[in-house]
């Protein structure tokens, strides 16, 4: 149950029916993640989290962007999808 306050709102909210607080964990296609400290933006790519500063969503693969700094940057083509 949540706490009877009416400032937790914003902090609070539901992945999968389960509430959980949105400063500390993301929620991304009902799967829970624990946000890392160390990430200042934490973005979904399919049901996984990814650092926007050094990878980015291709469909429902993360691809790292380390190696592509200075050019632009268009996802690969994949055979498959995972």
């Amino acid at each position: 149950m949540l706490p009877s306050c009416h400032t937790i709102w914003f902090i609070r909210t539901q992945c999968s029916s389960k509430p959980f607080n949105r400063h500390t964990h993301v929620c991304c296609e009902d799967v829970l993640h624990k946000r890392p400290s160390e990430w200042r933006y934490v973005f979904c790519c399919g049901s996984s989290i990814y650092n926007p500063k050094t990878h980015m969503c291709c469909g429902t693969r993360i691809v790292s962007t380390l190696a592509m700094k200075g050019h632009v940057i268009i996802c690969p083509k994949f055979d498959e999808e995972p």
